[in-house]
């Protein structure tokens, strides 16, 4: 028996269904959607990508996010007559235009164009919805850093004493960054300050990735600095949003320089005001910061140098007291050595004169002796001689034992002398006592209160005189 041949499965439907164009089925679509979707309904989600055309049409691309997984997608449409309205009120109440990376609570209807495909006709967007979002969103940036035991870490470093070397990151040619520059340079105490600048975009898409770049470079460099100043260079609080990151907070906590933030404004604080280690309103505010912290330290030095010179006047003109007194009691000191040692070379020089007359008797008597021993010898005979030899050993013994006790006689005269010295009289334990200056000898010349100095042969003893005795009898007084 012949088989037939099956038919093909599009044969069939063909045969069962009408066959639709594509553009037929994209109107069928739309009719159905718009029968069974008429009204506006609410959506929450993300802007993917903004832009406009001439006309002034605003065409969004929304995007709903699981983490960082996108699950849903559709693009919306602002015709130009709502958007004027929809963008002005959403500027007034959030101060940002409408930006990507924003999530919105949008009123919408449902659209299906045979060419374009589906998308949302949106009619409103409620601004409060995302400034509620971008808030939280700030919150959790914040909550992160404090886990990471980020969030204080640069307020901990040490504010530096003579910040005069600052790293800079704004853009160039702003009014915020030449506010600053003129703040710094025409301060009003002709400080010298040394600044860089690191160029950053501080608004648009772009402004994160362009200051964590800058900041990285000043990381690398951070040993030319005393701190990094941060300053919006001019802009409204539109431009804000950027600076609500993740990635630049974290950055700021772990530089190793403490960073001032010059971005402030009059609302909200951003994760960079937070975690900077000082926040100001202005740029201009920021130069001041930093100005007062070099005058303090210079009005510091010029205490200090105040307080040197007057310690080191007043310690000079205790020394120089001090070293007047010393001199006028060396003087004294001085003065009784030398009239110790007049003494002393007056007895010399009077033994010397009794030396002198006893040796000039003595030489006397000698040529006395000497000439009659030449008369003798001259008229002596042979008998004569020996009394002659006798006589002569006789004056020769008679005069080394005269001699011998004349000089025993003046070696116990210096030794004498030298035990007068009182310096050596100091020295067997004695002592001198003045009052006033005036040498002590008696006890009448004393009262019980006076102030006495005693001189030892090793230094010197100032005392208070509590009492004084006299022939058993005491004389005291209280002190």
């Amino acid at each position: 028996m012949q088989q037939h041949a099956k038919p093909a499965l599009g044969y069939n439907i063909k045969m069962r269904l009408k066959i639709f164009s594509l553009f037929e089925l994209n109107r069928a679509l739309r009719e159905v959607i718009e029968a069974g979707l008429p009204d506006e309904y609410p959506v929450i989600a993300e802007i993917a990508s903004i832009r406009t055309d001439q006309k002034g049409h605003c065409y969004l691309e929304l995007i709903e996010r699981d983490e960082n997984t996108i699950i849903a997608r559709m693009s919306g449409t602002i015709w130009s007559y709502n958007y004027r309205i929809i963008s002005r009120q959403f500027m007034s109440v959030t101060g940002l235009p409408l930006s990507k990376g924003m999530k919105i609570l949008l009123n919408a209807g449902i659209s299906f164009h045979e060419r374009y495909g589906l998308s949302l006709n949106i009619q409103d967007i409620d601004p409060s919805y995302t400034l509620g979002e971008m808030a939280k969103k700030r919150q959790e940036i914040l909550e992160r850093l404090t886990r990471e035991d980020l969030i204080n870490k640069n307020m901990e470093l040490d504010f530096p004493i003579l910040p005069l070397s600052i790293a800079v990151i704004s853009s160039p040619g702003a009014a915020g960054y030449d506010d600053f520059m003129n703040h710094i340079k025409n301060n009003p105490y002709g400080y010298n300050f040394n600044t860089e600048l690191f160029q950053a975009i501080m608004q648009g898409e772009n402004a994160e990735a362009s200051i964590i770049g800058a900041f990285e470079k000043c990381r690398e460099r951070h040993y030319l600095f005393d701190l990094i100043v941060i300053i919006r260079g001019g802009g409204g609080e539109a431009d804000l949003h950027c600076f609500d990151s993740y990635k630049i907070g974290k950055l700021i906590a772990e530089m190793p320089l403490p960073v001032i933030s010059g971005i402030g404004h009059q609302r909200d604080r951003t994760v960079v005001d937070e975690v900077a280690h000082t926040s100001v309103k202005t740029p201009t505010a920021a130069a001041g910061l930093i100005i007062q912290a070099v005058r303090e330290f210079h009005l510091r030095v010029r205490e200090y140098e105040t307080r040197l010179i007057r310690s080191s006047g007043e310690i000079l003109e205790n020394n120089r007291f001090k070293l007047h007194t010393l001199s006028a009691e060396m003087d004294k000191l001085v003065t009784r050595c030398l009239a110790m040692e007049d003494v002393k070379l007056n007895h010399m020089k009077q033994a010397l004169s009794y030396c002198r007359k006893l040796l000039h008797y003595q030489r006397e008597k000698i040529d006395r002796l000497r000439d009659m021993t030449h008369a003798l010898v001259k008229n002596s005979t042979k008998e004569n001689l020996f009394a002659l030899d006798y006589l002569q050993d006789l004056i020769k013994k008679h005069f080394k034992s005269y001699m011998q006790n004349h000089k025993n006689l003046l070696t116990n005269r210096q030794t004498n002398i030298g035990h007068l010295n009182p310096a050596n009289v100091l020295k067997r334990g004695y002592s001198i006592t003045y009052r006033d200056n005036m040498l002590v000898k008696d006890i009448q010349n004393v009262s019980p209160g006076d102030i006495i100095k005693t001189v030892l042969y090793r230094g010197t003893i100032r005392s208070n005189i509590t009492e004084v005795k006299e022939d058993g009898e005491e004389k005291t007084t209280d002190i």
